[in-house]
C-alpha cells in the first residue's frame, strides 16, 4: 500500500484543497457586527488571507499577558491555517503547547536528562533511525559519537526524561523538525518535545499498549465508513487491516516521505488542533487519491 502515499503534486494539491479552498465563511476586517463561528467550526471553514496576522502582530501577541481577544483567536487561526511565518514558525509553535508551562514544572534542565545513560538498546535505535530522516537533507548526519549530533542529543535526553515511553519511531521526524525551526537549540527543540507529548497527549501514542494509537484507527475506521465507505470496503475486500495501513501515518505524524515545506505546515495545524485535524487531513488524502486506491488489488486477490 506504499502507493497510497502521495506524491509532491499529491501534496500540493491536498495542501490547496484542504488549507485554502474552504471558503464558506470569510472574514473581514472588522467584525464587531460580524457572528463569528463556533470553535469547533472554525478550523474547517475559516480561511481569509486579508485576515492573516502580520509579523510584527505575531510578535505582539506572542508576548501579549491577557488572555486573546475573540478577534485574535479567530485571526491566529486563520494564520495558522494559511502558513506561519518562518522566522516566528519554532516560537508561535512553543506558544501553541504552552512550553514553558511544561518546563517550569520539570526540577530538572535539559542538560541533567542529556547526562543520564540510558542502560538499554534506545542509544542504538535512535542512531539507526537519524540516519533514515529526511534523507533529503545534510542536516544531523554527524557522527553521533562525538556528542556533536544535535537531533540524537534531543531524543537520548526524551529518552530519560519519559521513562515510560523512553524513543520511538516517529519522534525522530518531530524532533528534526522542532530544531530547523528552533535555530538548532537543543534545548528549546527538546523542551517543545516534552510540550506536545504532554500537551496534546501524544506520548500515548507511544505507550506499550497503545491506547492511543487504537483509539485514532477506531476514530479513521467510522470517518472512513460514513465519507469514503468505498475506500474502506475495498481496503476489507483485499484483507488490508486498517491498522496496517495508517499505524505508520499516525506514528510519524504523517512526516515520513513528506516534502519539509508541507511537513512543517502539518505540524503547524497539528500542535493547534491536535489528533482532529490528523484524521479530516486523512479523510481528504483518501477522497484525493480514492480513484488510484479502488484500482489496487491485493496480490492474494
Amino acid at each position: 500500500m506504499s502507493q497510497i502515499r502521495p506524491s509532491i503534486e499529491d501534496m500540493t494539491k491536498l495542501e490547496d484543497d484542504y488549507f485554502e479552498e474552504r471558503k464558506p465563511k470569510q472574514l473581514k476586517r472588522s467584525i464587531s457586527t460580524s457572528k463569528l463561528p463556533d470553535e469547533e467550526e472554525d478550523f474547517e471553514q475559516l480561511t481569509d488571507y486579508n485576515y492573516v496576522l502580520t509579523e510584527m502582530e505575531w510578535r505582539e501577541l506572542l508576548v501579549q499577558k491577557h488572555k486573546l481577544s475573540e478577534e485574535q483567536q479567530q485571526r491566529m487561526i486563520v494564520s495558522i491555517k494559511c502558513g506561519l511565518p518562518g522566522r516566528q514558525r519554532g516560537t508561535i509553535w512553543e506558544y501553541l503547547v504552552k512550553v514553558e508551562k511544561y518546563k517550569k514544572k520539570s526540577a530538572q534542565t535539559y542538560e541533567d536528562f542529556l547526562t543520564i545513560e540510558n542502560t538499554d538498546n534506545t542509544d542504538h535505535t535512535i542512531r539507526k533511525d537519524i540516519m533514515r530522516t529526511f534523507p533529503e537533507s545534510k542536516f544531523h548526519k554527524e557522527d553521533m559519537t562525538t556528542n556533536n549530533n544535535s537531533l540524537f542529543n534531543v531524543l537520548k535526553a526524551y529518552s530519560t526524561y519519559d521513562t515510560e515511553v523512553k524513543y520511538c519511531q516517529g519522534m525522530n521526524f518531530i524532533a528534526f523538525l522542532f530544531l530547523q525551526n528552533l535555530d538548532q537549540s537543543e534545548e528549546r527543540a527538546f523542551w517543545l518535545l516534552v510540550a506536545m507529548m504532554n500537551h496534546l497527549k501524544w506520548r500515548k501514542l507511544y505507550k506499550l499498549d497503545t491506547p492511543k494509537l487504537l483509539k485514532l484507527l477506531k476514530r479513521l475506521k467510522n470517518k472512513m465508513i460514513k465519507d469514503v465507505n468505498d475506500v474502506y470496503l475495498h481496503l476489507v475486500d483485499n484483507d488490508l487491516p486498517i491498522e496496517g495501513v495508517f499505524a505508520p501515518y499516525f506514528l510519524t505524524l504523517f512526516l515520513y516521505s513528506t516534502p519539509i515545506p508541507i511537513a512543517e505546515r502539518i505540524i503547524d495545524c497539528f500542535l493547534y488542533k491536535g489528533e482532529d485535524f490528523l484524521i479530516e487531513m486523512t479523510i481528504q488524502m483518501l477522497k484525493l487519491k480514492q480513484d488510484k486506491i479502488l484500482s489496487f488489488r491485493s496480490e492474494h486477490g
